[in-house]
């Protein structure tokens, strides 16, 4: 089907959906409740009234009627604590309370009424369920319990790798969150209050939400029905807080100067770590049970020291957000979001390799909006429709004008002068989905249950990276020519080697839309739920109006999904769950933005030092890594999900699951051309054996493509525990076995395994810097006496594997990618296993009937361990006019080690 009538399929089924009535999927900005109501004999029990109250409710509370077979629901709840509540003449009422409803999560809340033989009402409570018996998904919540007592960092994303199976790449920082196999963030979803926030040009996150703003956030992906896409990682959702009929609100202060924080870098003995937050938030009512607002802003600046780095990375986050929510009446609810968040950050990049002069200044202003509307038409139907969209720049500037080029040492490493590219970014996408919820009983004839959901989404994004070497070159030199490295920075011409041109330069200004149509059932039959679905996705991507052709990128595909879940006992404490399903990735412009009508990539060539000329006149052939489309099927991550869940006590549950994940159609730049010269390389430096080194004849003949052999296959088994908070503690506990093996680590059309054969030579193997084998992870909380509270979080995680690599010199045609080969078998080489414990200790008190205040202090890293995170895996480089390998002197050097011992302290007023 071409892309005009695939569209036209979405907008009419669109139309249709609206037409019984619209706003989102509520399931993913919210929770529900379902059950069935029976007497002790357990007949149904038509007609009863059933109240759900909660402060989370615009309205306080929300009721409904059991139908003839004595079934209710609340399809769409806001995060929070609930009381459900049964009353019938004749019967005395039934209730349970203190039922935690959280994000994506459907209940299953049973009642049985037993006859009234008294004139004054009894009220019978039953304990509130933890486990969902309905859903097939596992995830992992984090609500503002966790948020505020447990030692975490004030930053999103860091948060996240506090569930199972998720954590940093530590190769970029910690700042890329790794989830269920995932190598990449671009295999992530990134919502916030149902606004896709993720980058539309690369596919990581994008928005820059503060903690502060934070009712709920959750990580989860894992067994979610066709109403989910766009990933093959996991999916980051968080939702705002939304005000309430009281007003209340808080100031916060976080602070840690420089000489709160250790040492544990030993080749420096300047370290500076300092850190500091300032935010205020408040939240009530502007119509009593009709309209609440939110308002939060918060500044934050954090100055840190890199490993080995000569100077600080200095960060500043201004962002501010505000929030209305309007229950107009019993059955609509609208919501509007809007979100501005600006980053600054001076000499961004700066590391051991990198000097200060050689840095960037980020620039990275965003606002995002949502709005949201839900329409209760009745017991069986409700909709819901959401538009959304969001607006940002994140541009890297140099220091030293965009007219002077920057050096590289290719010796030491070292770049200095100036930064080598500057980088103006911009992106833009807009999102509109609808959905409807339907539920329709006995259509079997029997005591089947069914709540069926059929929903489409059209989303329209740009990008925009301009990419240009300041001064238009960059030089690369060598200086173990000269006589040290002193004598090369007094003088550098000492070291002349090559200038740069072209590469890494863009000038891309792609552009994609996409849609999406599903239909799925949560079939519940006794103790059975079967969740049925499929979901249709298309992308069409190209260049905007003037710069190449519109449509490059078309695809289209079908995702199926099937789960059971048994409830072993009937009494929704223990339940067995099995789940098959097709995850294809959302759309992103790095996918295809290298397509050669897009003109986007500037072509590549170095110029060489002439002793004679004395000049930079001995260049290369100019290269293109431009490429033409082949085969468009869209990345997709199969998976097999295992899960045991069982409810201990009454805030207690226990869970095993175990996960296989296959990865298909990654997208590569591959490399058709065959005219290669092989060339044997003896006594590999490692192995003491033979190294092929394939050297490429005549111009590269780049094709994108999912045509290849790429794979990528990820297994693990997860034991987890949580107690949630009452008696004065709450726990968490999981412990994470993984394995992953592949011959291609990224997502998308910058994978080096397949710009040149040279990337296939010890590919395969344990993917490098991306899981641990080997993973716990446990918090715990309690509250100790005059009304101090202790919370601590441990970490292990065993080694991260790596991969050392040579540079091969002087090949004739070969991309610079293909310049690298690996020496070993991928993931051979291991990092040291990381042990972190997180302490925090607070105090709480009233200052006035109405006024509280918290004080704590937090260290992270307690032990101040100083384990090496990430190495220099460069071993040299090969020379074919030699026929010899030689050692880099940094080869097998730390270039990253844990965080340094941190302690801060904190204010919070709330009232």
């Amino acid at each position: 089907m071409g892309g005009k009538g695939k569209y036209t399929v979405v907008i009419i089924t669109l139309l249709l959906i609206l037409a019984a009535g619209t706003v989102s999927a509520q399931s993913q900005v919210s929770g529900g409740l379902q059950g069935k109501i029976k007497d002790t004999d357990g007949a149904a029990l038509p007609g009863v009234t059933v109240t759900t109250s909660s402060k989370a409710l615009v309205a306080g509370k929300l009721v409904t009627v059991t139908d003839d077979r004595g079934s209710y629901r609340f399809p769409s709840l806001p995060v929070g604590t609930y009381d459900v509540q049964a009353e019938l003449s004749g019967f005395q009422v039934a209730k349970r309370s203190g039922i935690r409803v959280t994000l994506s999560q459907s209940l299953s809340v049973d009642l049985t009424m037993a006859l009234s033989t008294m004139a004054e009402s009894i009220t019978v409570t039953a304990e509130a369920p933890v486990l969902s018996t309905v859903n097939n998904t596992v995830a992992t919540n984090f609500g503002t319990e966790f948020l505020e007592t447990q030692p975490v960092q004030r930053n999103f994303y860091q948060i996240i790798k506090a569930a199972p199976g998720v954590n940093a790449d530590i190769s970029s920082s910690g700042s890329a969150m790794l989830a269920y196999g995932g190598t990449s963030e671009s295999q992530n979803a990134f919502t916030l209050d149902g606004v896709n926030v993720a980058d539309a040009g690369a596919g990581q996150h994008w928005l820059l939400p503060s903690i502060q703003w934070m009712q709920e956030v959750q990580v989860g992906g894992l067994g979610a029905p066709a109403e989910y896409g766009g990933y093959t990682g996991g999916i980051i959702n968080g939702v705002t807080k939304s005000g309430g009929n009281e007003t209340h609100g808080g100031f916060d202060i976080y602070y840690e100067p420089s000489s709160w924080v250790s040492d544990n870098d030993p080749n420096s003995d300047d370290e500076e770590f300092e850190f500091e937050s300032y935010s205020a938030s408040v939240g009530g009512r502007i119509v009593q049970d009709k309209l609440w607002y939110f308002i939060s802003g918060e500044y934050q600046n954090s100055i840190t020291t890199p490993f080995g780095a000569v100077d600080t990375s200095d960060r500043e986050l201004p962002r501010v957000l505000g929030k209305l929510t309007y229950q107009a009446n019993a059955q609509n609810r609208l919501s509007l979001m809007a979100e501005y968040d600006t980053v600054t950050n001076e000499r961004r990049g700066i590391d051991v390799y990198t000097l200060p002069e050689a840095t960037s200044k980020q620039d990275g202003p965003n606002a995002s909006v949502s709005l949201d509307w839900e329409w209760l038409i009745n017991s069986q139907n409700f909709t819901s429709v959401r538009f959304t969209t969001y607006n940002g720049d994140d541009d890297y500037l140099p220091y030293n004008g965009h007219g002077t080029p920057g050096r590289i040492d290719e010796d030491s490493g070292i770049a200095w002068v100036n930064q080598d590219i500057q980088e103006l970014n911009s992106r833009s996408i807009s999102t509109f989905d609808a959905s409807w919820n339907l539920y329709k009983d006995g259509i079997f004839g029997g005591d089947d249950q069914h709540s069926f959901k059929f929903g489409g989404l059209y989303e329209d994004a740009e990008s925009t990276d301009e990419w240009r070497r300041n001064g238009g070159f960059t030089f690369y030199d060598d200086s173990s020519a000269c006589d040290s490295l002193d004598a090369y920075f007094a003088n550098p011409s000492c070291g002349a080697y090559y200038v740069e041109k072209g590469w890494g330069e863009y000038d891309a200004h792609p552009k994609f839309s996409g849609v999406a149509l599903y239909a799925q059932d949560s079939l519940r039959i006794n103790n059975w739920t079967i969740n049925a679905g499929l979901r249709y996705g298309a992308y069409e991507g190209g260049w905007q109006s003037g710069y190449g052709d519109s449509k490059v990128y078309d695809t289209s595909f079908v995702d199926p999904r099937i789960g059971v879940v048994w409830d072993l006992k009937g009494d929704a404490r223990s339940a067995l769950k099995a789940h098959w399903g097709r995850y294809h990735d959302k759309m992103y412009t790095y996918l295809f933005d290298r397509e050669a009508s897009g003109q986007a990539v500037i072509p590549d060539f170095d110029c060489y030092w002439n002793e004679d000329s004395q000049q930079y006149d001995d260049c290369d052939t100019p290269t293109y890594t431009e490429a033409r489309m082949g085969s468009q099927d869209h990345p997709y991550v199969d998976e097999a999900l295992i899960s045991f869940e069982q409810q201990l006590g009454a805030d207690m549950v226990i869970g095993f699951d175990l996960l296989d994940r296959s990865f298909g159609n990654i997208v590569v730049m591959d490399q058709a051309n065959e005219d290669y010269e092989l060339i044997t390389a003896h006594n590999n430096p490692l192995t003491g054996g033979d190294l092929p080194i394939w050297n490429l004849l005549s111009p590269q003949d780049y094709v994108l493509t999912s045509d290849t052999n790429a794979y990528r296959d990820f297994q693990s088994v997860t034991a987890r525990f949580e107690k949630r908070y009452s008696g004065k503690w709450s726990a968490r506990a999981s412990v994470v076995w993984t394995d992953m093996d592949g011959n291609i680590l990224k997502n998308n059309g910058y994978a080096l395994e397949y710009q040149d054969r040279n990337g296939q030579t010890n590919a395969d193997g344990r993917m490098d810097y991306s899981y641990s084998e080997w993973e716990a992870k446990v918090s715990a909380s309690y509250d100790l006496p005059y009304r101090f509270q202790v919370s601590a979080f441990y970490t292990y995680l065993s080694g991260w594997y790596w991969t050392p690599y040579v540079r091969v010199r002087t090949l004739d045609y070969n991309a610079r990618t293909g310049r690298y080969i690996n020496l070993v078998p991928r993931g051979e080489e291991q990092l040291p296993d990381r042990n972190l414990i997180d302490v925090r200790l607070a105090w709480s008190t009233k200052l006035t009937e109405a006024l509280d205040l918290n004080a704590a202090v937090e260290v992270f890293n307690a032990t101040n361990s100083d384990t090496v995170t990430s190495i220099d895996d460069y071993y040299g480089d090969y020379r074919l006019s030699t026929g010899k390998f030689t050692k880099r002197a940094n080869y097998g050097n730390a270039t990253g080690i844990e965080k340094p011992r941190e302690i801060r302290a904190s204010l919070r007023l709330t009232f």
